[in-house]
């Protein structure tokens, strides 16, 4: 492992940490979304840290050292991630031995989010991440699906009277498991979408996020904004400059299109749409001027195909392509 590699992948058990100890600061959370976002390197780094939370191994809680369990939530999960990266740097990520560490680090990390104190509800929690340009269907622990688009990360907490999951990044398609007891909640930066039974789907990306319902219903609230109470077929989007926009129509059939890798835009902002690229591309994709960003398009993209995309981009508007080698910039054209 490069000394690159290391740092970035102990940035990544630190935000892990961080971001599973439920006392983040919102300096912190932008924080992990800001480096989260700054390179596909960096949201590959978080997959990796994320088997340790999702994979959770048999070790008898009677193997670990009781002095393990006095300090902080926090010192015990970063403690542990760095003593797995250390014995993974010495294997050189072998396969097998990576797996059956991954699954005692996450051990440790359940058992250090334990109860503090008798009788206290403590969730469940599991973290996921896909990286850039991966697809993946995940079980989660109610028996509801979710479906990650690439580079996209979610985290679970689970009770027996709520289940929260927290979209970080990217998109996320919900198949929800009926349970009457307890609410489905996906919050996505300030916006929280409820629902007890149905199919749905929340993007976050650029300044926007946005709820598409393939069926059942599903309430969405935003701060400041009236709560909107959306049927199948409908999808709403909101920014922190504007709230909750009204809701509008789309085709049930491509709500969750991207899941087979088709990216469908009906007046959309090309900033949306390069912050999806840059889920999928091998390379960066950057807007050279911000206002390019508030281009509407209403179009269909491949996501395995970026280039392509981009060339297409490149015949609607006046815009041209710029390569370089640590990216590739979209800047309007002479």
């Amino acid at each position: 492992m490069s000394k690159d590699e290391q740092s970035r992948m102990e940035a990544a058990l630190h935000w892990r940490a961080v971001m599973t100890d439920g006392a983040a600061t919102p300096a912190e959370r932008q924080a992990f979304g800001d480096w989260l976002n700054a390179a596909p390197e960096n949201r590959e780094a978080f997959a990796r840290a994320e088997q340790f939370w999702s994979e959770l191994g048999t070790l008898p809680a009677g193997a670990l050292d009781a002095a393990f369990f006095r300090p902080s939530l926090r010192e015990r999960a970063r403690s542990a991630g760095f003593a797995v990266l250390g014995a993974l740097q010495d294997m050189a990520w072998r396969p097998a031995a990576g797996f059956a560490l991954a699954a005692c680090a996450a051990l440790v990390v359940f058992l250090a989010i334990a109860p503090d104190q008798a009788g206290e509800e403590q969730p469940v929690v599991a973290a996921h991440a896909t990286k850039a340009g991966e697809i993946r269907e995940i079980a989660l622990a109610d028996g509801s699906l979710v479906t990650l688009g690439g580079g996209s990360a979610i985290e679970t907490a689970f009770t027996a009277s709520a289940r929260t999951i927290i979209l970080r990044t990217g998109e996320a398609y919900f198949d929800v498991a009926p349970d009457a007891e307890r609410p489905f909640d996906v919050v996505a930066g300030e916006l929280r979408a409820s629902a007890l039974g149905t199919e749905f789907d929340v993007q976050l990306k650029g300044p926007v996020t946005r709820v598409s319902v393939a069926e059942g219903v599903v309430g969405v609230a935003w701060p400041s904004s009236p709560a909107a109470r959306l049927l199948a077929g409908r999808q709403i989007a909101a920014t922190r400059a504007g709230g909750l926009d009204a809701p509008s129509a789309i085709d049930p059939e491509q709500v969750g299109a991207w899941r087979d890798h088709r990216l469908v835009y009906l007046d959309a902002a090309l900033s949306e749409v390069i912050a999806d690229a840059n889920r999928y591309a091998e390379r960066p994709v950057r807007l050279t001027d911000p206002a390019i960003g508030d281009l509407r398009v209403s179009a269909t993209f491949d996501s395995r195909d970026i280039d392509s995309m981009l060339a297409a981009l490149t015949e609607i508007f006046a815009l041209r392509v710029d390569d370089s080698a640590g990216g590739v910039e979209l800047r309007a054209a002479p």
